[in-house]
């Protein structure tokens, strides 16, 4: 029989993929898409990122998304620094008009 594994970084992916896919369509019909720049979304994307990191590192310390993705590196360095940008640009989005 052929089983095939599904890695935990291809489920985040999913899950990610799905839940902005759901909220999208469900709750704005789209117009949510419109509302968004490049740099909103690329922020959004990074924060919902952080997020779940925080999340899965807070139910178990031996799970960190970012490190498990890119090892400790100067990649994994880099998304640390742009996911912190990112929740400073989303406290900017949130209070702009």
């Amino acid at each position: 029989m052929y089983q095939s594994k599904i890695s935990l970084v291809d489920l985040v992916k999913f899950f990610i993929y799905d839940a902005i896919h759901i909220y999208i369509h469900q709750n704005h019909g789209g117009e949510f898409l419109a509302e968004k720049s490049t740099l909103d979304w690329i922020a959004l994307v990074l924060v919902v990122i952080g997020g779940l990191n925080w999340g899965l590192f807070g139910i178990s310390q031996d799970l960190n998304l970012v490190a498990l993705i890119f090892g400790y590196s100067i990649i994994a360095r880099i998304v640390y620094i742009l996911v912190g940008l990112s929740a400073l640009y989303m406290i900017y989005y949130a209070t702009k008009k």
